[in-house]
Parts: C-alpha cells; sequence; structure tokens
C-alpha cells in the first residue's frame, strides 16, 4: 500500500515499490509477472498497464477495487484527483 500524490503523471511502481513484482517470481522467468493485478483506491486514479504509451483506464474510489488479467510488467498510475491517492495492488501469479 503506498500514496500517489496529486499532480502526479505515470507513477512508475515497479521502480518506486521495490516488493511490487518481487512477491511473484525472479525476473527472467516464465510467470515472473503477475497474470492477475486487483488495485483500491481512495481517489480517481489513471492506470496504465506495462508502458507509459499504452491506453489509461481511470478508475474512481466507487470503481474500485479495478481487476485486469494479463501479464503486467508495470503499472504507471496518474492522480489528477486534487488530493492524495491511497493505492494498495494486488498481484496475483
Amino acid at each position: 500500500e503506498f500514496n500517489v500524490t496529486t499532480g502526479t503523471t505515470d507513477y512508475d511502481v515497479d521502480s518506486s515499490q521495490a516488493t511490487f513484482l518481487s512477491v511473484v517470481g525472479p525476473a527472467g522467468v516464465v510467470g515472473a509477472h503477475p497474470s492477475e493485478v486487483i488495485i483500491r483506491t481512495n481517489a480517481t486514479i489513471t492506470v496504465k498497464f506495462n508502458a507509459t504509451t499504452n491506453m489509461g483506464f481511470t478508475v474512481t474510489a466507487s470503481d474500485s477495487p479495478l481487476v485486469w488479467q494479463g501479464e503486467v510488467q508495470n503499472i504507471f498510475i496518474t492522480n489528477n484527483s486534487g488530493g492524495t491517492a491511497a493505492v494498495k495492488i494486488i498481484a496475483l501469479p
């Protein structure tokens, strides 16, 4: 669980949260990336999966949790909600 301050663009979860991928498996090994993630937030955020150039998905507190299935190599979060967003990500193998 971590906070993303308002005005943050493309917060790099893999670089900023050391344990994000470490709970799934070592890099370079099949299955090293989660096949499903669950994202909870208390604010409106935009989430991009795997690259900052990919399409963003808007998630509001009332949409939370967002369940995403597919290989996730990284998550990028933008917060323009006007307040700090509390974010919790659960990664499943």
